[in-house]
């Protein structure tokens, strides 16, 4: 499958998911920001991204998933969060900019993670087995990666995007992807090889991805 229609199998995939993911989103930065009230983000600028990805899994839990999709990861470990439907994993990650050039963060030191992370640049479906009622048997590792607009003001918007990475990465180095998809609801989905991201910006979730790491996942 070329590189093309590969992108435009993932947009299909996950089109009735967007609106789940964007509100669900939306609504953990909120909640984040309530229980955190009081303590300065640029003080505790790591508190609201871990409480935001907690409430994100934890409200995702409690709603029904759109038809084909599951919900699965290991919420003690910091959360952790896959969505998996119609032929496509997504992992939700925080962008880590200040690290990697580009904001995709590496998979880290675990065999699990590096597995996900590296997969051939093209997926190799059969003609036809997109249209076919079963689930395609191979699966597209994707990441859901989500950011501040201004990650130094918790208060402003966010940004959301699916990316395929391609390499596990390194530290310091931009970790290699060949598809980026922007998310937004109602908008739908913008599709783009580019690359995003201000060197400057605090890397807010070196410590969970450490931490979720040394359980394997």
């Amino acid at each position: 499958m070329t590189l093309d229609a590969t992108r435009q199998h993932i947009e299909r995939a996950v089109n009735d998911l967007r609106d789940l993911v964007w509100e669900t989103q939306s609504s953990a930065i909120a909640s984040a920001d309530t229980r955190c009230r009081g303590l300065k983000h640029n003080d505790y600028s790591y508190l609201r991204p871990i409480m935001t990805r907690t409430v994100f899994r934890d409200e995702l839990g409690n709603v029904a998933m759109p038809k084909g999709w599951t919900l699965g990861g290991e919420p003690r470990r910091m959360a952790q969060t896959l969505i998996t439907g119609h032929g496509v994993c997504l992992r939700y990650l925080k962008e880590r900019r200040s690290t990697y050039p580009g904001g995709v963060p590496a998979a880290g030191h675990t065999a699990a993670r590096k597995t996900y992370w590296e997969q051939p640049l093209f997926t190799q479906f059969k003609e036809g087995e997109w249209a076919q009622p079963e689930e395609p048997v191979r699966t597209t590792n994707l990441l859901l990666l989500w950011d501040y607009l201004s990650p130094a003001d918790a208060d402003s918007a966010f940004t959301m995007r699916i990316v395929r990475p391609t390499g596990a990465g390194q530290y310091g180095r931009c970790t290699p992807f060949d598809i980026s998809v922007d998310l937004a609801p109602s908008l739908g989905l913008e599709h783009g090889l580019r690359f995003r991201g201000d060197a400057d910006d605090t890397d807010f979730y070196a410590d969970i991805d450490d931490l979720e790491q040394k359980d394997g996942s």
